[in-house]
């Protein structure tokens, strides 16, 4: 069981990170840029110009801390496991990593903490 939830926990927790990187790297907001007004027969037509995808400065900042965040709780798991704690990071691994790595994490016997 302890294999497993840790397989699960880090596997999710890397497609995460992985996802939320990729998803920032691409953009997450969209706009137009580059559009041009004429008047013709005293009607006003505007083209709305190229659609451009960006992600902001301060949502760069959230990605890295949840990105930072979800591998301090997967280190922070595993010190803890071998102390035989696992309500704490097995809820936090639910919120941040994997929700099956933390249910299987929450399960695991106590003989196999340490």
């Amino acid at each position: 069981m302890r294999k497993a939830s840790t397989i699960l926990s880090w596997l999710f927790g890397v497609i995460t990170a992985a996802f939320l990187l990729i998803k920032g790297a691409m953009g997450i907001l969209t706009t137009y840029e580059g559009g041009e007004c004429m008047t013709f027969l005293g009607t006003r037509i505007c083209d709305q110009g190229q659609l451009v995808y960006y992600t902001p400065t301060w949502l760069w900042v959230i990605i890295i801390i949840f990105v930072v965040l979800d591998f301090v709780v997967l280190i922070l798991r595993e010190i803890s496991l071998k102390k035989g704690n696992k309500i704490l990071v097995g809820v936090l691994t639910i919120i941040f990593c994997s929700a099956p790595g933390g249910v299987l994490t929450l399960c695991i016997p106590e003989y196999q903490l340490y």
